[in-house]
């Protein structure tokens, strides 16, 4: 309850000081997950068949909007942040998935791309390609992953996966990948 309580706390001061208090309240929960700090999680809305504003996708006479979930902070990782006297790195993973958060809700962009990185550099925070925060997978070469989500707009060819709970996941949607043993 008090690790709860934490976690509310650290959104709070998160999104006074650095989004001026604009982003509307979320579902937030701590996770037992080792491999990654945290997560930002998504669901599509079926919004109907008459064309709404922008952004959505279309997908067998229906269109889908976007709209945020949840956010996730990793136990493990904050715990032991906490014993090692190094709360700061808790609160930059809660402000990257904030970030991360703030890019759905303004649709400017989709995981770290340009919004990310200029939204990153807005509130304060140093970062670049190579210092990402999620972790990635090396996909291999004998290996081709391919999201079964049809709504979803990672090209298989060149798709990033996370690994989940030791399930690999698409990087866009979070849905499950299914990978495919190459020949040769």
């Amino acid at each position: 309850m008090e690790n709860d309580k934490m976690l509310q706390k650290m959104f709070d001061i998160v999104n006074q000081k650095y989004f001026n208090g604009e982003l509307p309240q979320i579902e937030l929960r701590w996770n037992n997950r080792t491999s990654s700090s945290g997560f930002f999680l998504y669901d599509w809305l079926d919004v109907g068949d008459k064309e709404p504003s922008p952004p959505c996708k279309f997908y067998h006479g229906r269109y889908f909007k976007k709209v945020p979930k949840k956010i996730e902070i990793s136990f493990p990782y904050f715990d032991k942040r906490k014993r090692n006297g190094e709360a700061q790195e808790v609160l930059e993973t809660m402000i990257e998935e904030c970030v991360h958060y703030w890019q759905c809700l303004t649709n400017h962009g989709d995981g770290h791309d340009y919004w990310y990185y200029w939204k990153m550099q807005d509130v304060g925070l140093s970062v670049s390609p190579k210092t990402r925060h999620c972790e990635r997978l090396d996909e291999g070469k004998n290996w081709l992953y391919k999201c079964e989500n049809p709504i979803c707009e990672s090209p298989s060819n060149n798709m990033t996966v996370r690994k989940l709970k030791g399930t690999r996941v698409c990087r866009n949607c979070r849905e499950i990948v299914n990978v495919y043993k190459l020949e040769g």
